[in-house]
């Protein structure tokens, strides 16, 4: 499914015979049964509230519920299971063989493009434009192998008439992909498009809280199996003065916790739960409005939510397994009949989704979301595919979902690290964070480095310094609207516009422009230079400013009280004829010009990223053994110490996040379980040149935003591979 060319047998192994199955008997068959199912091909989105009865009605109608069937996830998951189940598909791979490295040979940088933010001309799609040769000329010839489209599916706003109802679009309500994203036609000429340069492609399923649409609608009518889905409560009708008031049926409004623990008191549910008790995390109770059943039995639900009444949580340990098979058949979807190499998914809204008795020890309190996940990554696996834990995980808890079969995690707190540090020019928390890691061994090999693109940085990781942290950002201008619950959004490009001091109301000069451009690469540099995958958002590959710039003319959008206003990017130069798509995504202003420019502009952001990839590729680092880091007298000086893989060596990655000059001196007894280095040679990983010698120490004169890297290799190790791009030198800040 994810074949790239009869050269590639490693990639054309990945899934030997669910390829066979799909494409060959299965596929057709599957494909013709969407068109009439509601999955896949066919286009049958709502084109009304299925909300909106009249009072007279006695009962639900019987033909709506077995229309709204039809596009359930539960009721397509069972088509897609068929595709499996039976077969020898699922015995082909092992679901317990770690092969997370294997996935570093065929894309360890990525490109993150959001269709929701993504500006196109006319109504085309995101999927459309991504298939277009310029893109992939310039992804190809800038090294960036994989990439990823999230979200793609179908929104619950889709549903309820709003498209504003999800900032993030992380509703999805079905296994169809959204308008933003495209159609099952315009994905498979994706997938070949990317096949054909070599590349991979990446999606998130189903994650364990959907949005409001007709699952949601089937499990409050009370139809079989389908209040199984959720965490789903009755409440009797002498009690329903204890919910909030509901203009309709699917008018869902959060239950207030005074008004919960009344309920909890009753024996409706337990009074607290893990979830928001112990753990902190954004959920709670909501309940729906008055809905019909289909016994004609009017009720009221209380049911579990997730961040947002519209988001409603898995009841992952329900006997009927329908929240299990709704994922289950996203997996399906996903890896075998779409052929996505890497799969995300967000385990959140099942953490500590259970009764609180009393305080227990991470790993408990996780669950049922640490047992989801061992679920989804061995499915993931048995199909050939990489599974990736998208979510805020503090280090315990990294380390807890990391031994549970998934291949990958977030790597948020690095992210806010190194971007709290260009900032403030200050790499102390960035310090702090580097040593817990260690101390916690991690792996960071087993991480997704990216930079921050739309989510900006996460200030709420659960530790001390973090808060204190935040709190620094106040004295910065034009940061106080970019903050919203302990996150500060804003791209890395933004980031080094706020360390400079520059203002909304300020025009960029060009010289200004060069000097955001550094600090920019040097956050790219440091996240590049250390083991795991590398993601570059579409926002941070074309340097987008935060919505401040715009023209108040131009962009005005109701939201969240307080929260900041987003806003989207073109990839091509087309964009600068664009200034809001007739989807109503507004353009943010950019630092850089379009892919298709980039990548024929020496020394452009994109250049300097595809040298960032070939010196991945040289060296390996991504496979690499994170060692420690050395102590450094500059305020803003970070060095990593990595063992590369295959024997490659030993690199040094120093970055220097302040804007004055560092110089730093590495002795070779520093180096963390490296034996005796003096006299191994001292190579470029850009260039794959020789530096000269070791002696007893190495030297890092760092100007203000600047990179260096080294690798020692000792006698015996084995050489660089492959030939790649000059090394991205950064001129001193003048």
């Amino acid at each position: 499914m994810v074949e790239i060319n009869s050269s590639s047998p490693s990639i054309k192994t990945i899934m030997p015979n669910l390829s066979k199955y799909l494409f060959s008997a299965v596929l057709p068959l599957l494909l013709l049964a969407a068109v009439s199912s509601g999955c896949g091909l066919a286009d049958t989105r709502p084109r009304a509230n299925p909300g909106d009865y009249k009072p007279e009605v006695l009962r639900a109608d019987p033909g709506q519920a077995q229309w709204l069937e039809k596009q359930s996830m539960l009721y397509n998951s069972t088509e897609l299971a068929r595709v499996v189940s039976g077969s020898s598909i699922p015995w082909q791979l092992s679901p317990v063989n770690q092969g997370h490295s294997e996935l570093f040979r065929h894309a360890n940088v990525w490109l993150h493009v959001n269709p929701t933010t993504l500006v196109t001309q006319g109504r085309q799609s995101a999927f459309a434009l991504l298939s277009r040769p310029v893109v992939w000329q310039a992804l190809s010839k800038n090294n960036i192998r994989g990439l990823y489209v999230a979200p793609a599916f179908s929104s619950g706003a889709v549903w309820s008439g709003s498209y504003y109802m999800m900032d993030d679009y992380d509703d999805p309500v079905s296994y169809q992909f959204s308008e933003a994203a495209g159609t099952d036609k315009e994905y498979f000429a994706l997938l070949d498009a990317a096949n054909a340069n070599q590349a991979i492609l990446g999606l998130h399923l189903i994650p364990s809280a959907t949005g409001i649409g007709p699952d949601f609608f089937l499990a409050a009518r009370n139809m079989r199996h389908y209040p199984g889905l959720y965490c789903l409560v009755e409440v009797p009708e002498n009690m329903w003065e204890l919910l909030p008031e509901a203009k309709s049926e699917w008018d869902v409004q959060e239950i207030t916790p005074e008004a919960a623990a009344q309920l909890g008191a009753a024996g409706l549910f337990a009074p607290t739960f893990t979830q928001e008790a112990q753990l902190g995390l954004p959920g709670g109770w909501a309940a729906t409005g008055k809905v019909r059943g289909l016994d004609g039995q009017m009720r009221r639900f209380a049911y579990r939510y997730y961040e947002s009444p519209r988001r409603a949580a898995l009841n992952w340990g329900d006997p009927s397994a329908a929240g299990r098979r709704i994922v289950s058949g996203s997996i399906v979807r996903g890896v075998g009949e779409l052929g996505a190499a890497l799969v995300s998914v967000s385990f959140e809204p099942l953490y500590g989704l259970m009764p609180h008795a009393e305080p227990v020890a991470a790993d408990a309190a996780l669950e049922p979301g640490l047992g989801a996940a061992s679920d989804v990554g061995q499915e993931v696996r048995r199909y050939g595919g990489w599974s990736w834990n998208r979510g805020d995980l503090s280090l315990p808890w990294l380390k807890a979902f990391l031994t549970r079969k998934q291949d990958f995690a977030d790597d948020v707190l690095l992210t806010t690290g190194s971007g709290h540090a260009l900032i403030t020019g200050n790499a102390a928390l960035l310090r702090i964070i580097l040593d817990r890691t260690a101390a916690e061994g991690i792996e960071l090999a087993r991480m997704v480095h990216s930079l921050p693109g739309e989510d900006g940085l996460l200030y709420h990781n659960g530790f001390y310094e973090a808060r204190e942290a935040y709190a620094e950002l106040l004295d910065y201008p034009g940061v106080s609207n970019l903050l919203h619950k302990k996150s500060l959004f804003a791209s890395g490009a933004a980031l080094a516009a706020i360390a400079l001091g520059l203002k909304p109301e300020e025009n960029i000069s060009s010289s200004q422009k060069s000097k955001i451009q550094q600090g920019h690469e040097a956050l790219a540099f440091f996240l590049a230079a250390q083991p795991g995958l590398l993601v570059i958002p579409a926002h941070d590959i074309m340097g987008a400013l935060p919505p401040g710039w715009i023209p108040d003319e131009v962009y005005s959008q109701e939201g969240e009280p307080g929260q900041p206003q987003s806003g989207g990017v073109s990839l091509l130069g087309e964009r600068r004829r664009i200034q809001i798509s007739e989807r109503g995504v507004v353009a943010l202003p950019t630092l850089y010009p379009g892919l298709d420019i980039q990548s024929e502009t020496q020394n452009s952001f994109l250049n300097r990223l595809g040298q960032l990839a070939a010196m991945r590729d040289r060296t390996g680092v991504a496979g690499g053994r994170y060692l420690g880091r050395i102590k450094t007298s500059g305020r803003g000086a970070v060095i990593l110490v990595t063992e590369l893989p295959d024997n490659r060596g030993i690199l040094l990655a120093a970055t220097n996040f302040n804007r004055s000059r560092s110089s730093e001196s590495v002795q070779l007894k520093e180096i963390p379980q490296a034996g005796s280095l003096k006299g191994a040679k001292l190579l470029d990983p850009f260039s794959g040149k020789m530096l000269g010698r070791a002696e007893d120490a190495i030297g890092f004169d760092l100007p203000g935003w600047g990179v260096k890297a080294v690798v020692i290799q000792p006698g015996g190790s084995n050489p660089l591979k492959m030939p790649g791009l000059q090394r991205p030198d950064n001129e001193e800040e003048k």
